[in-house]
C-alpha cells in the first residue's frame, strides 16, 4: 500500500500558494458534480444545473476539514492558509462565482450554474494573469496531494489518471490553460509513503496547532488524578476529585473554597501532575496569583501609546504559548483577592459564547522573527486578524477565601461569575479524620505531612534547588519519619492539645491541616522537640483559638510540663484566660 507522504504534502503546499479558492474549491467541485457548458445563457436556461452551498459544503466537508483548527472555522484552504467557517461556501465561494458569472459562468436562475466555453481562457486572462501576476497554472498534482492525502494510491501516475478522471478536469481546456496535469520531479523524488498520514503529521506540515488529544474514559481519567494526589500524599475525601473533573466537563471554572490551611492551593497545584500523565508533554500548568489591585490590563493585555496589544499575564502564558489545542491548567491563587468581573470579564464571555474575541490593540506581526509568527499562529490560529479563541482544554481551578470569614480582605463573586462555577468547599481534613478515627486520624494526617515534607526536600536536592536549610531538614526528616518516632513527651502533648482543639466547636472546624503542618515540622526540625512544640503552641496556636477563653485554660494545663509553661500561662491570661471575658481577645 502506497500513500502521499509527508514530503509531498508540504511540496503541495508550496505549489498550491496563492491560488485563488475559486480554482482550488469550487470549480473543482462543479467539475465533479457534472455542471455542464453552454454556449449562451439562452442554453443554459434549458441545461444549466442546480448547483450552490449544498454541493460545496459537502465538499468542504470531505477534502478541506482538518482537525484543530479554531472555533467556529473547521474547514482549511491551502492557497490561502486560512481556516474558514461554516458559512465559507454561503458566503465567500458563492461571492466568487457570481463575481465571474458572464466570464467563467452562466448563471440564468438563482439556483442553477453552467460553464461557458470560453471559461478558461478568461480565468487566463482574467484571474491567473490579473495584475502583472506571473501566470502559474494549477498544478494538479498538488491539489491530488492534498485532496487525497489518506487515500491509498498504487503510484503517482495512476493517482494522477485517477484524478483528473474522477473529477472530471480533462474538459473545456481546462487542462493545458488552468490546470497543469505535468508531475514535476521534485514530487516524484518526494517519494509515496507506506503508511496514510495521520492527523498530527499534516498539522506539523501545514505549521498549524496539533489536533486536540481526547480522553477515552473519564473514570479511568479521574482514576489517574486521583492516583496522582495520592503519590504526593495529598488527603482528600472520596469523590472529591470526581467532582472536580464533572465541573470541567461542563465548562466550568472549578473553585475551591475554605479558610487557610485546608489544602486548596496544594491540590490545585498538585493535580497537574496527574493531567501531565494523562496528556503527555503537550500538557503545561500556569499558576496566576491574583492581587487586591489585579485589573485586566494586567491579566489579559491593553493597547499601548502606538496602538499595539501589550500581553498581560493571561495572555502571554496561556493564550500565547503552546499549540492552540494543547490541554492546559490555569491555576487562579486567591482569585477573589479582586474584583473578578473586572479583570476576568473577557475569559467568561469566552466561556459562555465560545467564539473569538477582540484582543485590546493590533498584534504587530512584522517586529517578531519567523519562528515568532509561526508560534503565535500555532497559538492563537486567528491573531493575524487580532483575534483571541480560549482554548477548549482549558482547565480552570481556582482557589478563594471566603468574604463571610475575611470580609476586610475578599470579595464575593457576582452572579454571572458564579453561573460559570462549580464551587467546592475544601473540608478541613484534619477535623475529618480526627471525627473518624480519633488519635488513629491524627496520626495518620502527621503522617502524611512528614512523606509530604521529605518528598518536598528530596525533590529540590535533586534538581540542584535545595535551599540553606534542605540538609539540616532531610537529617530530622531521617530521625523522625513518622509521628511514632517522635519523644513521647512531644507526641503525648500535642496529641492533647489536638484533641482538645478539633473536640471544640468553635475551633475544630478552622483549625486545619496546614497550621498542624507547622507545627509538627517546627518541632520535628529542633533539636528538642518537646521544647519546639512548647514554642509552637506560644508562638502559632493559640493565636488561630477563637471563641470561648475556656480553651485557653485546657491548654495551659495541658503544657504545665513543657519547658516555655510559664510563656504559654502568661500569653493565655493576656488573651482572656481565667477571666470573666466571653470571648478570646487576640493579641494581634
Amino acid at each position: 500500500m502506497s500513500f502521499v507522504s509527508r514530503e509531498m504534502l508540504r511540496l503541495a503546499i508550496q505549489a498550491l500558494d496563492d491560488f485563488t479558492p475559486l480554482l482550488v474549491v469550487s470549480l473543482p467541485c462543479m467539475l465533479a458534480d457534472s455542471v455542464s457548458t453552454a454556449k449562451n445563457i439562452a442554453e443554459a436556461r434549458k441545461n444549466a444545473k442546480p448547483f450552490g452551498v449544498t454541493e460545496e459544503t459537502a465538499w468542504l466537508d470531505l477534502y478541506f476539514r482538518v482537525p484543530g483548527g479554531p472555533p467556529g472555522k473547521p474547514y482549511y484552504i491551502p492557497s490561502t492558509r486560512q481556516w474558514v467557517s461554516e458559512e465559507y461556501s454561503g458566503k465567500t465561494l458563492q461571492r466568487l462565482r457570481k463575481d465571474r458569472d458572464g466570464w467563467v459562468f452562466h448563471h440564468p436562475d438563482a439556483k442553477r450554474w453552467a460553464l461557458r466555453p470560453d471559461a478558461a481562457q478568461n480565468v487566463v486572462d482574467k484571474v491567473l494573469k490579473e495584475k502583472g501576476k506571473t501566470y502559474r497554472k494549477v498544478p494538479l498534482v498538488a491539489l491530488l496531494a492534498w485532496m487525497w492525502r489518506k487515500k491509498e494510491i498504487s503510484s503517482l501516475d495512476s493517482a494522477m489518471r485517477n484524478f483528473i478522471g474522477e473529477i472530471g478536469f480533462n474538459r473545456d481546456d481546462l487542462i493545458p490553460l488552468v490546470y497543469s496535469d505535468e508531475v514535476p520531479a521534485s514530487f516524484k523524488d518526494a517519494g509515496l509513503a507506506d503508511a496514510p498520514l495521520n492527523d498530527d503529521d499534516i498539522a506539523e506540515v501545514l505549521g498549524i496547532a496539533l489536533p486536540p488529544r481526547t480522553i477515552d474514559s473519564i473514570d479511568a481519567f479521574t482514576e489517574t488524578l486521583e492516583n496522582s494526589l495520592r503519590a504526593k500524599h495529598f488527603i482528600a475525601p472520596e469523590g472529591f476529585v470526581q467532582r472536580i473533573v464533572s465541573g470541567w466537563l461542563i465548562g466550568d471554572i472549578v473553585v475551591l473554597v475554605g479558610p487557610p490551611g485546608t489544602g486548596k492551593t496544594f491540590l490545585a497545584t498538585s493535580i497537574g501532575a496527574g493531567l501531565m500523565k494523562a496528556f503527555g508533554e503537550r500538557f503545561f500548568q500556569i499558576s496566576i496569583e491574583v492581587s487586591a489591585d489585579y485589573d485586566i490590563g494586567q491579566f489579559l493585555g491593553y493597547e499601548n501609546l502606538a496602538g499595539e496589544f501589550t500581553a498581560g499575564r493571561f495572555a502571554r502564558e496561556v493564550l500565547l504559548s503552546g499549540d492552540f489545542n494543547d490541554p492546559r491548567l490555569v491555576v487562579l491563587d486567591e482569585w477573589n483577592l479582586a474584583q473578578i468581573d473586572n479583570y476576568f470579564a473577557p475569559v467568561l464571555s469566552a466561556i459562555e459564547s465560545h467564539l473569538p474575541l477582540r484582543f485590546p490593540g493590533r498584534v504587530d506581526f512584522s517586529s517578531r522573527s519567523e519562528d515568532e509568527r509561526k508560534q503565535l499562529l500555532r497559538a492563537q490560529p486567528l491573531v493575524k486578524d487580532g483575534q483571541w479563541a480560549l482554548p477548549e482544554s482549558t482547565f480552570f481551578l481556582a482557589t478563594c477565601n471566603s468574604w463571610v470569614d475575611e470580609p476586610d480582605t475578599r470579595l464575593p463573586l457576582s452572579g454571572p461569575v458564579k453561573r460559570r462555577c462549580t464551587i467546592l468547599t475544601m473540608p478541613n481534613v484534619l477535623l475529618v479524620r480526627y471525627n473518624e478515627k480519633k488519635d488513629a486520624g491524627i496520626i495518620e494526617v502527621c503522617d502524611t505531612l512528614i512523606r509530604q515534607e521529605a518528598d518536598t526536600v528530596r525533590a529540590r536536592r535533586a534538581l540542584g534547588q535545595a535551599s540553606a536549610f534542605d540538609l539540616s531538614r532531610e537529617a530530622s526528616l531521617n530521625t523522625y519519619p513518622q509521628f511514632s518516632a517522635l519523644p513521647e513527651e512531644a507526641r503525648t502533648k500535642l496529641l492533647q492539645t489536638l484533641r482538645k482543639i478539633l473536640d471544640d466547636a468553635a475551633n475544630g472546624p478552622v483549625f486545619t491541616v496546614g497550621i498542624l503542618r507547622d507545627v509538627l515540622l517546627a518541632t520535628i526540625f529542633a533539636n528538642d522537640p518537646a521544647a519546639a512544640l512548647g514554642r509552637q503552641i506560644a508562638d502559632k496556636v493559640l493565636h488561630q483559638l477563637q471563641g470561648s477563653p475556656d480553651i485557653l485554660n485546657s491548654i495551659v494545663q495541658i503544657t504545665k510540663d513543657l519547658p516555655n509553661a510559664a510563656e504559654i500561662e502568661a500569653l493565655a491570661k493576656r488573651m482572656g484566660a481565667a477571666s470573666s471575658e466571653r470571648r478570646i481577645r487576640p493579641v494581634v
